[in-house]
């Protein structure tokens, strides 16, 4: 609510669980968001058994989305624009048409599929076989009519092009960015995204939400406060022109196909004293 009347875009990703219909009825009606980026994994709840501790976290998650759909049309709103977040994994890989398909009674503005990033052996359970990979390669044309058909726009096109749904063994030198006053970017996620947290913690880098560098939100007078607090700008300072912290090892949040648009946008970040950098 303190937010809304800020000039910034604010965007909620949330796997959907705590939100009910009078909660998506509060946030069209004061047009509390600009986007509602939601999980959905699945396209039955025998599914989504084999991924959660609750099946029935795949009937809430449409049912989220039906209240947002009602609530838009009722409130004439255009906002929050809703993002369908999907990771490719065994149980799902060949059942990802019927998952937009689920998707075309709804207002869907962008479905993002990733591939699996493994952090621990229970998520290297659920990685793709090679076969599996190559059938879900072929499978591409068919989601890609299904996406049109509903006019969502995807990435599903990435996979296509890479031939691929690996991160390469090491992503962070290939993102490497540098403009034109010479200024040498190993990442760009802090710069350009502030996370806040259930919870009210600020990370730092907020795909690293869980490691290292916490401020909350709540305790804070102003956001200003964060970005000139020596822990901010030590956090920066370690990877413009020096390298990457130690929160970043192993990272694979960048994707690869991303660094030419990453570049473009990057030229125009300039060398400003006044940010303590």
């Amino acid at each position: 609510e303190k937010l809304r009347d800020t000039d910034v875009f604010i965007r909620i990703t949330t796997n959907a669980n705590n939100l009910d219909d009078r909660d998506i009825n509060y946030i069209v009606k004061n047009k509390l968001l600009s986007q509602l980026n939601i999980s959905l994994n699945t396209e039955s709840e025998k599914t989504a058994e084999k991924i959660y501790a609750s099946s029935l976290r795949h009937t809430h998650s449409l049912n989220t989305l039906n209240s947002i759909t009602k609530y838009k049309e009722l409130y004439q709103a255009d906002f929050p624009k809703v993002n369908i977040m999907s990771i490719l994994l065994n149980v799902n890989y060949n059942k990802i048409t019927s998952v937009v398909s689920l998707l075309g009674a709804y207002k869907i503005d962008f479905f993002m599929l990733q591939p699996l990033r493994c952090h621990s052996s229970k998520q290297e359970e659920f990685a793709l076989s090679k076969n599996q990979e190559e059938e879900f390669l072929r499978e591409i044309p068919e989601i890609e009519k299904k996406l049109s058909e509903f006019k969502i726009n995807s990435n599903i096109n990435e996979f296509k092009r890479e031939k691929t749904i690996s991160y390469p063994d090491d992503s962070s030198s290939c993102l490497e960015l540098r403009n034109k006053h010479d200024l040498i970017l190993k990442c760009y996620v802090p710069l350009i995204t502030f996370a806040i947290c259930y919870n009210g913690n600020i990370p730092l880098c907020f795909f690293k939400y869980d490691k290292l560098y916490k401020r909350n939100y709540f305790e804070l007078n102003s956001l200003k406060e964060l970005i000139k607090s020596h822990e901010y700008i030590s956090f920066i300072k370690n990877f413009i022109g020096i390298g990457l912290p130690e929160i970043c090892a192993d990272c694979h949040f960048c994707v690869p196909h991303e660094l030419e648009l990453i570049k473009k946008r990057f030229s125009h970040f300039s060398n400003n004293k006044e940010c303590g950098f």
